[in-house]
């Protein structure tokens, strides 16, 4: 299985403000969900989802989410981390 640039920025904290706000949305929408507005849930979520495809609110929003989340990387987060295998160990013990 892989994992995506955008699922290790939510699941690995790349971004830590970004994945804070993740939680708390999640978190609250769990909390106060009621499956008699569900309709309007998923309209919502449709509504927002195509309207951040638009070039006009793309152009408003963009540099507020470049400033708010991907302006702050999570500092001690390595891109190109080498990480040695139980196997390569042995192997080079072994030699």
């Amino acid at each position: 299985m892989c994992i995506d640039d955008k699922e290790k920025s939510l699941f690995f904290h790349k971004y830590p403000l970004l994945s804070r706000l993740w939680c708390v949305l999640i978190v609250s929408f769990v909390y106060f969900f009621d499956p008699k507005y569900l309709l309007s849930y998923v309209l919502f979520f449709f509504v927002v989802l195509f309207g951040m495809k638009k070039p006009e609110v793309a152009r408003v929003v963009d540099p507020f989410l470049k400033y708010m989340f991907w302006d702050h990387p999570n500092q001690y987060m390595r891109e190109n981390l080498k990480v040695k295998t139980i196997d390569a160990v042995n192997l080079k013990k072994a030699e």
